[in-house]
């Protein structure tokens, strides 16, 4: 039982370095701009500034969230006690990411998402399960 946990929470945290690593690419966020000619569509990274400006807050918050849920993860990994709190944490702020990863879809539509995007929701889902899983391991 103890393994298993142990690979649960090693599969959870490699998913967690995987989304990490699509945030920081420059594919993950779509902005639309229209000029009277043509529509442009240009990708940035979650990390980027420039979609917070025109007000798509949620990748930069989803962003910042999995920073914080991969250091509660790292030191979840380390801890020598059961601490049913900091599952819980986690719990809840990959929930949290995992609904600010899919509110661009909804507030403004398929086009400001990238196939990365979806991919980095789809990997928070995975993730949540994992989670939900560890902590039932652990309660």
């Amino acid at each position: 039982m103890k393994k298993s946990k142990i690979l649960l929470k090693t599969i959870s945290f490699i998913s967690l370095l995987t989304i990490l690593i699509l945030e920081i690419l420059p594919y993950g966020v779509a902005l639309n701009f229209a000029t009277p000619d043509e529509r442009i569509r240009q990708t940035y990274s979650y990390f980027s500034l420039t979609p917070f400006g025109y007000a798509n807050f949620f990748p930069l918050l989803t962003a910042l969230l999995t920073v914080f849920i991969i250091l509660l993860s790292l030191f979840d990994l380390f801890k020598k006690t059961a601490r049913p709190w900091l599952n819980k944490t986690i719990l809840i702020s990959t929930a949290l990411a995992l609904v600010l990863s899919v509110l661009p879809l909804l507030v403004f539509g398929s086009d400001y998402m990238t196939p990365v995007g979806f991919v980095i929701t789809s990997l928070f889902f995975l993730f949540l399960i994992l989670q939900v899983l560890i902590n039932k391991k652990e309660n």
